[in-house]
């Protein structure tokens, strides 16, 4: 659910700043296309308008961006990582969200430092109290428990617990932490 929600804002975002808030049967642009095919689940037809649109050399890091999600959807995490890292390379804004893909994609990997790092970059890119940086912030903890790194883990699930005494799945993880 959150996933399709973080998708949803991203893809609304997108669609937002190339100016195409209404989807139409005929677009000005191929990101337009390439975003509409997005919404529709269509990721090959979406990816060849992204990258026709790169070939004009117009909304290029959108369009790498919107190569991402589509690469992403079809839990191609290598492709998606290359595409989310080009976007940046290409001068989209340096958001949570899209830190946080890139964390993802480098977590199926298995690449932990690299998503430790992205999972911190995104946390900063975030305001204080957004649901994806608490989000974050947790998946920082699951990423030191992975990496067998109890003291790390059990010093960011304090703080963790201190910042978000709600979350019951925490305080659950926070007992098990204390007895490694």
């Amino acid at each position: 659910m959150k996933r399709r929600l973080t998708i949803g804002i991203l893809l609304g975002a997108l669609c937002m700043q190339s100016g195409c808030a209404k989807i139409q049967e005929y677009f000005e642009t191929p990101l337009e296309e390439g975003l509409a095919y997005l919404k529709e689940e269509k990721y090959s037809e979406a990816i060849t308008s992204f990258e026709a649109s790169i070939d004009k050399k117009k909304d290029v890091g959108e369009a790498y961006r919107g190569i991402g999600i589509a690469y992403w959807e079809q839990e191609n995490y290598q492709q998606a990582e290359e595409a989310f890292t080009d976007a940046l390379l290409n001068g989209v804004d340096k958001t949570g969200t899209l830190y946080n893909f890139l964390a993802i994609c480098d977590w199926k990997e298995q690449d932990l430092d690299g998503a430790l790092q992205d999972f911190m970059t995104g946390i900063r890119c975030e305001p204080e109290g957004s649901e994806l940086r608490q989000e974050m912030e947790f998946n920082v903890i699951c990423i030191y428990e992975e990496k067998r790194d109890w003291a790390n883990a059990k010093a960011r699930m304090e703080e963790y617990i201190a910042a978000y005494p709600e979350d019951e799945q925490a305080q659950k993880e926070a007992e098990f932490l204390r007895t490694r």
